[in-house]
């Protein structure tokens, strides 16, 4: 079940946890700085969570989390960005965008409630998008690039064209705007020869 460096992560993880109280049980002394930091290491751990959940290595998300904290993010405004993120991921959604959406936001120096919106808005777009493909796929309509696809789909909802009319581009009952992007070929009806 468990792997040998899952079992090593928790000895690891148990033993971090019980130095301190071992520590305060033996000396009257209070134990150094280094020993005090436990919302850094609460906040470490889940760092590493969270690029396990993304599968970010942990020095990205890491530097991340930095630089977000660097541009003024609290510590609960820096785990409500990267749970959202990790979210999306975990529901099956392109978390890509999000991570970019997310770079762009702190290049831009953008307070951290735009940050934040931003990304809620974009992945409420992407799991609008993610249905529609869904359905398409209930419909018989088949894709070789499933992410691509709800990528695409999700920029086009943010174009301006609705659902209906979205689906109706896709199944070719509808001409598709000009400037929108371009989701002809995205998917295939699956035909079945009898």
């Amino acid at each position: 079940m468990f792997n040998a460096r899952k079992i090593a992560l928790l000895t690891l993880l148990v033993l971090a946890l019980a130095v301190p109280h071992v520590w305060a049980l033996g000396s009257s002394a209070p134990p150094p700085q280094s020993e005090l930091k436990s919302e850094d290491s609460t906040h470490d751990l889940w760092v590493y969570r969270q690029s396990l959940a993304l599968g970010i290595p942990e020095e990205e998300l890491s530097a991340l989390a930095t630089r977000c904290q660097e541009e003024g993010f609290t510590t609960g405004e820096v785990r409500r960005v990267l749970a959202l993120i990790a979210k999306a991921k975990l529901a099956g959604l392109p978390h890509g965008d999000l991570l970019a959406k997310l770079r762009e936001g702190l290049a831009k120096g953008a307070p951290p409630e735009t940050i934040q919106a931003a990304l809620s808005d974009k992945a409420k777009t992407l799991r609008r998008a993610k249905g529609l493909a869904d359905t398409l796929i209930m419909d018989g309509w088949g894709t070789k690039d499933l992410d691509l696809a709800v990528k695409v789909m999700a920029d086009a909802l943010d174009y301006g064209v609705s659902a209906q009319e979205l689906l109706g581009i896709v199944r070719g009952d509808i001409n598709q705007p000009e400037g929108m992007p371009d989701v002809s070929g995205l998917f295939k009806l699956i035909v079945i020869d009898k």
